[in-house]
């Protein structure tokens, strides 16, 4: 919780690759993000 209060304005609180794709699969994230995300 105090990694998302800290990161999450920069990140959107996407700190786990499955929930990035999650989000993507549900059209609440671009899917060209999804592998920089998961790379970074």
């Amino acid at each position: 919780m105090s990694m998302i209060y800290a990161l999450g304005n920069i990140s959107g609180a996407h700190f786990n690759p499955p929930v990035s794709i999650a989000f993507a699969n549900a059209k609440k994230f671009q899917p060209k993000q999804v592998l920089p995300y998961i790379i970074s």
